[in-house]
């Protein structure tokens, strides 16, 4: 099943299907045309290179975004969620009028059409008293309204005149074709330890933590050892309490059985 999901038309035709993540780059393999020349072998050759660099300023920014815009969307949640309840209210009311001045003979029921949506109607269900704020700054410091707008500027400002960053030994390779992205993941990239060792299929720009991709394998082999070892350690530990716990669930037993 998993085969079949892999070469069907609809995932085989996305990009992260012949995408390769790859860490641990030497410097020498730290361009473009270096690791073009360098998957060169696969089937159906390499169809484009990005290589991860260093930005920190262009991270901050867009971090800044990212928090804003949360920001945002809930504070527009609330809005939303404010004028629904508003409008309910509104609705029982005029339900509840209605029904007293129909006519008797009328057995119709009692439906009240809500206006089309509108800025005015907005206004009319939440008063911009009563709507969510936010600030956009420290401190509770007041921040513009078009922060967003300003970072977006700022972003792409940041783009234009950014220079070549600090290589993190970090690249994406995607190839003309998935067999060759396989091809690639799967074989053995360079001479030596650790370099080069980690690859991996299907990455997809959301499900990666890019702050991750900052460390080495190098950096990692230790961390991977000390989480193995508190994790034997934590399992040795919870086995005296464990054992001391059952010894006295069976007391009963014991003083049956021991004389």
């Amino acid at each position: 099943m998993r085969h079949q999901f892999l070469i069907s038309p609809s995932h085989s035709r996305l990009a992260q299907a012949r995408t390769v993540l790859v860490t641990s780059v030497p410097e020498d393999l730290a361009t473009e045309r270096a690791l073009h020349k360098f998957a060169s072998f696969v089937p159906g050759g390499v169809d484009r290179v990005w290589i991860l660099r260093e930005h920190a300023a262009l991270n901050d920014l867009f971090k800044q975004r990212q928090d804003a815009c949360i920001t945002l969307e809930a504070a527009e949640a609330s809005l939303l969620a404010t004028a629904t309840k508003a409008w309910r209210k509104r609705s029982a009311h005029m339900k509840r009028s209605k029904s007293k001045l129909r006519d008797e003979e009328d057995g119709a029921a009692t439906y009240v059409a809500p206006p089309l949506a509108s800025r005015k109607f907005l206004d009319e269900l939440v008063p911009s008293a009563k709507r969510p704020k936010h600030r956009t700054r420290f401190y509770g410091l007041p921040g513009k309204k078009n922060a967003i707008v300003q970072l977006n500027a700022k972003i792409e400002k940041a783009r234009e005149r950014q220079e070549k960053g600090r290589f993190l030994g970090t690249a994406f390779i995607r190839c003309n074709l998935q067999i060759g992205a396989h091809v690639l993941a799967q074989c053995v990239s360079h001479h030596e330890p650790l370099k080069m060792y980690d690859k991996w299929m299907e990455a997809n720009p959301k499900d990666i933590v890019w702050q991750n991709l900052y460390d080495g394998a190098i950096k990692m082999r230790p961390r991977y050892v000390i989480s193995w070892l508190a994790t034997i350690g934590l399992i040795i530990a919870w086995g005296f309490p464990v054992a001391f716990i059952g010894t006295l669930s069976n007391l009963d037993d014991l003083c049956v059985r021991v004389p």
